[in-house]
Formats: structure tokens, C-alpha cells, sequence
């Protein structure tokens, strides 16, 4: 997370195109911090997933109710940013403050960095190099093309992701199901339920 922020501090003090879209990209960005403290991973890995689904929901209402409330024209950019983080940044700290069910948080001194470090830094890779593949498109357009054409791929961009986060929502929920079905009642059950 402060790799992210410094790298961005940097775009933005380097790239005189960016820094004038600095509040916006600064509120935007703001929904870094919130992921990470949401630990959603923590709660796909206990298949809560009617809680995530039941969080997201209401969440993405909010929002909605909040930009059609104050988004009235082109002046309110900052204000449908803002709406658009509420809608994150409200999910991650519902998920932030029920990690107690799972953990209690303690400072310790004895830590194993060793253990821990290269794990860390394989997740850490992995989400970067993820990040770096899904916006180097947009970065490319910024600077060859104009603020239209941006747009207009970034709405597709988002259509697209919703699209795959929709069947990513699927596979993780169903493979591990029918993996445990397939092992406890056999191939034919499998292919029933798969069908």
C-alpha cells in the first residue's frame, strides 16, 4: 500500500498531464488504504459469501443513492469520486471491524520475517503485475488520445470487469463445491450437479 502511494506521488509530480487531475486521482486512490484494511480475502476463504454479497448490495445502493442525490452536472466529478470510494470504502470497513471474528490483533515483537516475507512478496508481485496489465491500456490512451476517447474506454473497461468479477464470483464459489461433491458422491452426482 505505501509502495502504491509513493509510485503514485511520483506519476503525479513527474507527469504535468496527471497533476492537474490530482484531486481526483487523490480521492480515487483514497480506496487503496480502505482494500487494504478490508481483508476480503479472509472472508472468501471462509465462503461467507452471502455476506459479501448481502455487504456489496447495500453498499452499491448507497452509492447510487448518493451520487443521483448530489451528482447534478460535469461540476460534481469530485463529488461522484467521492461516492464512488463511499461505496468501497464503506464495504472494506464493515469487513475491517468484523476481522474479530476471526483473529484477535495483538502487537508482537517476535516476528519471523523470514516466514513470512516471500509469500508476502509472491501476493505482492502477483497484484502488481495484475494491476499493471489491466491499466497499462488506459495509461497508453492518456497519452496518445484525448479525455473523450478515454472515457469512452474506460466505461467498456469497467463493463468488462464487472463481466469477469461476475464469473471469477461464480468459479470461486462453485469449483471448490463440485471438487468436495465429486469426492464425497462420485463422478455421476458431479455431472448432474455441473449440468
Amino acid at each position: 500500500m505505501l509502495l502504491a502511494y509513493l509510485g503514485l506521488a511520483a506519476c503525479l509530480l513527474f507527469s504535468s498531464k496527471l497533476r492537474e487531475y490530482g484531486p481526483l486521482i487523490w480521492t480515487l486512490s483514497s480506496g487503496i488504504i480502505f482494500t487494504t484494511l478490508g481483508c476480503e480475502w479472509l472472508y472468501a476463504i471462509h465462503e461467507e459469501y452471502g455476506y459479501l454479497a448481502l455487504r456489496n448490495i447495500c453498499f452499491q445502493i448507497l452509492s447510487l443513492i448518493l451520487l443521483l442525490t448530489y451528482v447534478k452536472d460535469e461540476s460534481g466529478l469530485l463529488v461522484y469520486a467521492w461516492t464512488t470510494v463511499a461505496g468501497s470504502a464503506g464495504v472494506n470497513l464493515i469487513n475491517f471491524l468484523r476481522l474479530r471474528k476471526y483473529r484477535t490483533w495483538s502487537l508482537t515483537w517476535r516476528f519471523s520475517w523470514q516466514q513470512h516475507l516471500l509469500p508476502i512478496l509472491v501476493l505482492f508481485a502477483n497484484s502488481l503485475v495484475d494491476l499493471l496489465y489491466v491499466r497499462a491500456d488506459v495509461a497508453q490512451l492518456v497519452v496518445m488520445t484525448s479525455d473523450y476517447y478515454v472515457g469512452l474506454y474506460s466505461v467498456a473497461s469497467k463493463v468488462t470487469a464487472l463481466l469477469k468479477r461476475l464469473l471469477g464470483a461464480v468459479i470461486v464459489v462453485t469449483v471448490p463445491r463440485l471438487a468436495c461433491l465429486y469426492g464425497q458422491k462420485g463422478g455421476e452426482f458431479f455431472q448432474k450437479l455441473a449440468r
